[in-house]
């Protein structure tokens, strides 16, 4: 009797949680990344929703298997990449300096205000 009680205790006290994973599909190995967090916390059992705004072209999967998905399109007024290509990938990491710093942060606040009026 003590181990019957004892099991319906534990089972009450171990419970799953609800996740939401926000990823955006800027790059694959970051979508690939959370896609694999969301899996191992949906094998330990979690229900867990990836929401996938749809950024950029890079990514093309959503990295995830077990997990739940949500797409959210991409707005045709969203701004996908304001400073070209070459400020997202490899210049990212060279240091241009002061203002060439200042010009790649307003090309990032450009798309924020857009992204937050579509979610």
């Amino acid at each position: 009797m003590r181990l019957l009680i004892c099991s319906v205790l534990l089972l009450s006290i171990s419970s799953a949680f609800k996740i939401l994973v926000y990823s955006p599909r800027t790059g694959q190995s970051h979508v690939n990344f959370l896609g694999r967090i969301s899996d191992i916390l949906v094998e330990e059992g979690h229900d867990v929703t990836v929401l996938l705004p749809i950024v950029g072209d890079r990514a093309p999967s959503n990295g995830t298997k077990l997990a739940k998905t949500i797409v959210v399109e991409r707005n045709p007024e969203c701004i996908v990449e304001p400073a070209g290509k070459a400020a997202f990938d490899g210049d990212v990491w060279k240091d241009h300096g002061l203002f060439e710093r200042f010009r790649l942060m307003n090309g990032l606040l450009q798309i924020c205000p857009v992204k937050s009026q579509v979610l």
